[in-house]
């Protein structure tokens, strides 16, 4: 009897194991529209994951099918960041709003974009400089 107990919680812990979840993924998204595709996440990375970075008045979200679920927060200067995981269906459902000043997914080609970050970079250099 002993066996047979511990047999069917063996099979239950390889059956959650072989479990995937669909999740919402983007990457470097601006706002919510752009988090809307789904992804059946299996094999190595079955859990859903969610990122949120903040520059100075840019937010990016990232969401992903995760092999571990990482949760965190960091914030220092003018960064800060959130990390976040869960393990259900849909569950990476974590919504910014449109906060950014400009939109990155709507830039045309990575020019717009190398140029923005350029500027940023400078800038932050510039003020880190005027700090020390």
């Amino acid at each position: 009897m002993k066996s047979l107990i511990f047999t069917i919680v063996l099979l239950g812990c390889f059956f959650h194991l072989g479990h995937s979840y669909q999740c919402y993924t983007c990457n470097a998204a601006s706002n919510d529209n752009y988090c809307l595709q789904v992804k059946n996440c299996t094999g190595s990375t079955p859990f859903c994951g969610t990122s949120i970075v903040s520059i100075n008045f840019v937010t990016l979200l990232n969401k992903y099918c995760a092999a571990a679920c990482v949760t965190g927060n960091q914030s220092v200067a003018f960064f800060s960041s959130s990390e976040s995981c869960c393990a259900s269906d849909y569950c990476n459902d974590q919504k910014i709003g449109n906060v950014n000043y400009f939109d990155f997914n709507s830039a045309r080609g990575l020019s717009g974009n190398m140029c923005l970050l350029v500027a940023i970079t400078s800038l932050l250099t510039t003020l880190l400089a005027l700090v020390a």
